[in-house]
């Protein structure tokens, strides 16, 4: 929900500090800002997003990057110049020309001080600016220069420079509850403003600025040749020599460059090659669920890796179709999913991909590592395993499996290791969820549904495709009867013989299996049914 409150942008290579406003005017969604010294341009791109631009008169130079109007009002108060939208009001002192922006709720978001400093908050955290092996993904008390990207700050706005191309960001360093930025040689700024208030509404409003990827295709989701990289995949490097240290440095940088719009990453094995045996086996877990993956040069790739990785294909295709119509990354890092946990910025070395499954990867000679899992309860797909979240595990896992787990209120879709296999769709319960997986043939999605529905649990797939599904529903109370269609179905005495329209529960597990066929532009609701508890 957004909210109003004051914006301070101060920079110390910004001379708007050292001038007065003499006069404003309007025209379109701009606002022009004729100083004693020079001029500067205040121009909506949307409610929530304004780019400002120093020049030397108006108009400024640079095309205009709203299409639409967009509705705002100017006040003048004698001292100040009050300009509100929807969601914002930003404040002018017209001594000194200081910028102070608020929430609709009254939230404070940014204050100049002067002399090219803003205030930060007390508990204000800071993310982005570009990939780096940042062991903390929260930047304050760093000085940082920008690799690319928006400074996304908890306070719920981010900023993104366009000129000066690589700014330096002191967060919090010089002074604990200042930021300043500066650019060497100091010159003309335009950057852009952002209130989300989530980091995830950000990168949306980033992706109106820089524009969408290009359209990504199934075949990207193959072992590619560097040559063969997409335009939009960004490979990420590590400067580590030694391989454990490597594979931890690209994890880092992995999740850094996420929250700063880097929006799908390219992993290369062939930096693996001369690798110990097991660094190499480790590295191949997390490339067989990463967006894109290639080879900067000729190797062998193992047979598994290429079945682990037909396995979540459509589930990566679906995330990558997202990137390019919402300008969220594949890559989740705990702050982009969690935003209001503190404890997530101490994790780099662990990410969502999509919203559905935590990775953890080892990267140690050791099989053991802690994992941070956040809110919730969380299932590991290997173990069936349930744990609670909001605090640290330790696990194990050998060489050849990637700790992975799912959320409380999640459908993963995975899809058979053959091509006449079913897909399995896991649902984890009790909430509901809901899944659109995004079909590259039609254009469209097939949208899964599952929710508890009094007595009952309602299972749905609107199916785009002619497709075999196998429903996988876990850690469910004993089950007395499914029915598909509005139709009984028949329970299999053993998973071996589960066929179209049949299901097994599995005590053990306590995993509901129920398979469906499925024609394409089809709909089909199952209906489960419990036993009743025994006194």
């Amino acid at each position: 929900m957004r909210g109003w409150a004051p914006l301070a942008v101060v920079v110390a290579t910004w001379p708007l500090a050292a001038a007065d406003l003499v006069r404003w005017g309007r025209e379109a969604n701009k606002v022009t800002l004729r100083l004693s010294i020079g001029a500067a341009e205040m121009e909506w791109i949307s409610a929530s997003t304004f780019r400002l631009i120093q020049c030397r008169s108006v108009p400024c130079a640079g095309r205009t990057r709203s299409a639409e109007a967009v509705d705002f009002t100017i006040d003048d108060h004698g001292p100040n110049l009050e300009i509100t939208t929807k969601y914002l009001t930003v404040r002018i002192r017209k001594t000194g020309v200081l910028l102070e922006i608020h929430s609709r709720t009254g939230k404070l978001l940014l204050r100049d001080t002067g002399e090219g400093e803003r205030e930060a908050q007390d508990s204000e955290r800071f993310f982005g600016l570009g990939a780096r092996a940042a062991e903390s993904l929260d930047l304050r008390g760093a000085i940082v220069e920008s690799g690319g990207g928006p400074l996304i700050s908890s306070q719920g706005y981010g900023l993104y420079y366009s000129t000066p191309p690589r700014p330096v960001f002191d967060l919090c360093r010089t002074a604990p509850a200042r930021v300043r930025v500066r650019a060497e040689p100091p010159g003309p700024i335009e950057y852009y403003f952002y209130y989300g208030p989530s980091p995830k509404e950000i990168l949306e409003e980033h992706l109106e600025v820089t524009g969408t990827i290009a359209a990504p295709k199934p075949g990207h989701l193959e072992l590619l040749a560097a040559g063969d990289l997409p335009p939009y995949a960004i490979p990420v490097q590590a400067s580590s020599a030694d391989g454990w240290e490597r594979l931890a440095e690209i994890l880092r940088r992995l999740a850094h460059g996420s929250l700063s719009g880097a929006l799908v990453p390219a992993f290369d094995l062939a930096a693996w090659d001369d690798a110990p045996a097991a660094v190499r086996a480790r590295a191949s877990q997390p490339a067989a669920i990463l967006p894109i993956v290639y080879r900067s040069r000729l190797g062998a790739t193992p047979d598994s890796w290429f079945a682990e990785r037909r396995k979540w294909t459509p589930y990566l295709m679906t995330y990558l179709q997202e990137a390019r119509d919402r300008g969220l990354p594949v890559i989740h890092p705990l702050p982009l999913q969690y935003p209001a946990d503190a404890e997530a910025a101490r994790y780099a070395d662990e990410f969502l991909v999509g919203d559905e499954i935590l990775v953890a990867p080892i990267y140690s000679a050791s099989d053991r590592r802690s994992v941070y899992l956040p809110m919730g309860q969380w299932t590991r797909l290997d173990t069936n395993l349930r744990y609670t979240g909001r605090r640290v595990v330790e696990i194990t896992a050998p060489p050849e499996r990637l700790p992975m787990f799912a959320k409380n209120g999640t459908i993963v879709p995975i899809a058979g290791a053959a091509a006449d296999a079913p897909m399995e769709l896991h649902y984890f319960p009790m909430l509901a969820a809901e899944f659109f997986l995004y079909e590259p043939d039609r254009g469209s999605s097939t949208q899964f549904h599952a929710a508890p529905a009094g007595d009952f649990m309602r299972l749905e797939i609107e199916s785009k495709q002619t497709r075999l599904y196998e429903w996988v529903v876990h850690h469910l109370d004993p089950v007395a009867a499914v029915e598909i269609a509005g139709r009984p179905s028949e329970a299999a005495g053993e998973t071996g013989q589960l066929a179209p329209g049949r299901w097994h529960y599995d005590r053990a597990s306590r995993n509901l299996r129920i398979r469906i066929e499925a024609a394409a532009d089809s709909d089909i609701i199952i209906n489960i049914t419990f036993k009743e508890s025994e006194p």
